[in-house]
């Protein structure tokens, strides 16, 4: 395998490219043999790091592109857009996504501009995960469409974007299908039928999987999750929720698909909603499911300008330190063969020094994840932490080091043995005041 090469010194910078997406993707993006992850048309491992750009058709061309290229620079590789999102079904002009509000009648206008998006992500190799409509804002719309006229408005949408290669679905819009399962279920079968090679997924409400709703569903090739933590008055964090859909669903890869937003460091109704926070759910979510994260910046996802009295433009948000280290977290993971990663659920690899699981201290949370073949384990902690590690877990003698994910610097800890355990403390502060730290240990060739 593929593995990340030590050197001599106490310190190693990660190198970051000037422009991170250097792999050409070859589309469509499908699911892999082992439904634990995304790949290209060529098997290529795809990390699905999403950006919830919900509101792009607000953008003008120009405003688009600006932020399209941002995010490819950073080594986004999917971009998430909605219609509807919030019920402004308008565009930067003004234009309604569809004529007196009626499914069947799409308003070539607007649409033009969803084409102009899909293509300018295309042309930046990224993906886009396209929401029909909001469900959350336009239920009525739904139902009075019909299980038909939903049916046919997935039809028509999907053969309009059939020349895009790029385009996966969401169904749904941050809402339980309740009274519209019908409606949803027609408009997704819809879409598989008339795109097959497209990959289609569920955005249901927080606390809840696709999966939970839609157990069986045949076109659910995705399973969205969404959590935030007991901070937010949600009893759910982002790593239990992997861990359970890894376990319950073996079938479908696991995405996180809405949590926490980015900030800047602001914070929401007074909590710390920022840098940290955010880097916390990532890599919660990393080593708890795998494919992929999906990143989102207030004021960017729905073109804010003084957000809550922040006073930051959306432009300032492209610039949150939050999508950076994104970037930082998908250069590291590319080090190794991440696509292999086994979460650590049980705790058979990391067996001391968790903190606590879940509850109202469940933020100092510390997991493990570890190849199939033993090669690499990596071990997020974001505090402080002892952390305990069975070195049988390990498929041979080792070295092991810190990576401090907010500078990309690595810090050597040596040689390990194949047997017995070790207790590993975090070097304590990071450089920004937090101390959060990935324990990395690779098995020597």
């Amino acid at each position: 395998m593929r593995g990340i090469s030590f050197t001599a010194s106490a310190l190693l910078v990660l190198s970051v490219s000037v422009h991170a997406q250097s792999h050409q993707w070859q589309w469509p993006i499908r699911v892999s043999e082992n439904h634990r992850y995304l790949v290209d048309s060529t098997g290529k491992p795809f990390f699905a790091l999403g950006d919830s750009l919900w509101k792009t058709h607000l953008y003008s061309p120009d405003e688009v592109e600006l932020i399209f290229e941002d995010r490819s620079q950073k080594g986004f590789t999917v971009l998430c857009v909605a219609t509807g999102c919030e019920g402004d079904l308008k565009n930067y002009r003004g234009e309604e996504a569809f004529i007196g509000d009626d499914l069947s009648r799409p308003n070539e206008a607007y649409w033009q501009h969803i084409d102009f998006i899909i293509q300018a992500a295309l042309d930046r190799n990224m993906a886009v995960m396209f929401n029909p409509i909001w469900i959350r804002h336009h239920r009525k719309r739904v139902d009075a469409s019909g299980p038909n006229g939903c049916r046919g408005y997935g039809e028509w949408l999907a053969r309009r974007f059939q020349r895009f290669e790029n385009v996966m679905y969401f169904i749904g819009g941050d809402h339980p299908p309740r009274d519209e399962k019908d409606e949803l279920e027609a408009m997704a079968r819809a879409i598989e039928s008339a795109a097959p090679d497209a990959l289609l997924t569920y955005h249901a409400e927080h606390q809840h999987s696709s999966r939970d709703f839609f157990p069986h569903a045949t076109w659910l090739d995705i399973n969205w999750t969404y959590a935030y933590t007991p901070e937010h008055r949600k009893p759910d964090y982002p790593y239990n929720q992997g861990f359970e859909e890894w376990q319950d669903h073996p079938e479908t890869p696991v995405w996180f698909g809405e949590g926490y937003y980015d900030w800047g460091g602001v914070g929401l109704k007074g909590n710390d909603v920022g840098r940290y926070m955010m880097r916390r759910q990532l890599y919660w979510v990393l080593l708890s499911s795998v494919a992929g994260y999906n990143y989102g910046a207030e004021g960017l996802q729905d073109k804010q300008n003084n957000y809550y009295g922040n006073g930051l433009t959306w432009q300032d948000t492209l610039d949150y330190f939050s999508s950076y280290d994104c970037r930082r977290m998908l250069e590291f993971i590319n080090g190794f063969e991440w696509w292999t990663l086994v979460p650590d659920y049980g705790n058979r690899t990391l067996i001391g020094g968790h903190g606590h699981y879940m509850g109202a201290e469940g933020d100092d949370y510390a997991l493990a994840a570890r190849t199939r073949d033993g090669g690499v384990i990596v071990a997020y902690t974001p505090v402080t932490h002892d952390l305990e590690i069975d070195l049988s877990r390990v498929s041979g003698p080792a070295k092991a080091r810190w990576f401090n994910p907010v500078t990309g610097l690595y810090s050597e800890i040596g040689s390990v043995p194949k047997e017995g355990t070790r207790r590993f403390r975090s070097p304590g502060e990071n450089g920004t005041g937090r101390e959060d730290w990935v324990l990395v240990i690779e098995a020597e060739n």
